[in-house]
């Protein structure tokens, strides 16, 4: 029962954006929508939902991580940033292929609403929550503030342990508890001082009335040459400048250089290569035919006719660097190269991670572009307190 009244909400909120959009990304969203109704996954699109809302009308920045960022529901009902229609990224990603997936909502806030998020979280929810609980490296047992359990069937009884933290008593369960439980899921929220950045830059401007934010510019990326161009700055006597957020140095420079990005897809194709770990020869490096993502691997394996179950499967594996575990069962059936360099990789990222991160350094970039003055004082006020010289330097901040 609590499953249709969650498909229908989900149906509702969609309803109002399927007359804003092309037949063929309405033919995409509705798929996709059909499937997440199908294995009630609405749930958890729907506390996504609530918990970005919270932060659009507080006007926190805030950057969803993991699977959902492979949602172009997300993408359509504001969760997340990340275009997968135009980038062709698969809803499976998100759910899985069987749309059993129990993906964690995991997003980054700024340091300073970290507190007040998970306290939005704790009031609305608090008949469905406990906590997660750990044990440290001594043995002993503590509670992960900043993650939470959501019970979708909260008449369902766990045998669950109450810990204290600050005076008050909390139900515990721990990672082991939940593992293939489908009647409860992670919420994972993480402060982090780049989101606090952003934050403070968007006070100063609305402080000083100038509102003119070419938000629907940016979110389009018109002028994504322009910031493309910036993000990619490096000269010769300055190789280790970068103003990528997650990932800067002398390699990484060195390959945005000898790459060219020119395009918002030839960069999140660079960033997947950034975010991937396994040895390439120089001649590998091409952005027309690298592997550099787990989706990148399923394109391929369906593009030389391998279905879509098995590829996906395939997908998965060589993302967890596994792939030499299953190789030579496929010899006969996969190119010589590719199973090369598939055993090389311990690691693959999904392209919509990547892309939300640099979707994340882009806005960061644009702001820096239209407003230098207020996000370098936004540095000063972010970073004050804690020893980041080197994130001054990336902006020329002369301390």
């Amino acid at each position: 029962m609590c499953s249709e009244k969650y498909n229908e909400k989900l149906i509702a909120l969609i309803n109002h954006i399927l007359n804003k959009l092309s037949d063929e990304r309405k033919r995409y969203l509705e798929e996709e929508l059909n499937n997440v109704i199908k294995t009630n996954q609405a749930i958890k699109l729907l506390i996504a939902y609530d918990i970005a809302k919270y932060l659009n009308e507080n006007k926190y920045y805030y950057v969803f991580r993991g699977n959902i960022n492979s949602s172009y529901i997300a993408y359509e009902l504001g969760i997340n940033n990340v275009d997968c229609f135009k980038l062709n990224i698969i809803p499976e990603q998100c759910y899985g292929i069987d749309y059993k997936n129990n993906y964690i909502i995991s997003l980054n806030v700024g340091t300073k609403v970290l507190r007040k998020v998970l306290k939005h979280i704790d009031d609305v929810y608090k008949g469905n929550l406990y906590r997660l609980k750990s044990i440290n490296c001594v043995g002993r047992i503590y509670l992960n503030i900043t993650e939470r359990l959501y019970v979708i069937d909260n008449t369902k009884k766990y045998n669950t342990k109450a810990i204290k933290q600050n005076g008050i008593e909390y139900e515990s369960l721990t990672a082991e508890d939940i593992s293939n439980d489908d009647n409860i899921f992670r919420i994972s929220i993480k402060g982090k001082y780049q989101i606090d950045l952003v934050d403070e830059t968007l006070k100063i401007i609305n402080e000083r009335n100038d509102l003119n934010i070419d938000y629907d510019n940016y979110k389009e990326l018109k002028n994504k040459s322009r910031i493309i161009n910036k993000l990619c700055n490096y000269s010769s006597s300055n190789i280790d400048k970068s103003y990528f957020i997650e990932v800067s140095n002398k390699y990484i420079n060195e390959m945005i250089r000898d790459l060219n990005p020119k395009s918002y897809n030839d960069l999140v194709k660079v960033c997947c290569l950034l975010h991937c770990y396994g040895s390439f020869d120089d001649d590998q490096l091409n952005l027309n035919n690298s592997i550099s993502s787990i989706d990148d691997v399923y394109d391929y394996l369906i593009n030389i006719n391998i279905n879509k179950e098995e590829a996906f499967h395939i997908s998965e594996i060589v993302g967890k660097g596994k792939f030499q575990d299953i190789s030579e069962s496929l010899n006969d059936r996969l190119p010589f190269e590719f199973i090369k360099l598939c055993n090389e990789f311990t690691h693959l990222e999904s392209k919509g991670f990547v892309a939300s991160y640099l979707n994340q350094d882009m806005f960061t970039m644009y702001l820096y572009d239209k407003y230098p003055n207020e996000i370098s004082e936004a540095y000063l006020k972010v970073f004050k307190d804690i020893n980041h010289e080197g994130e001054y330097k990336k902006l020329e901040i002369n301390l």
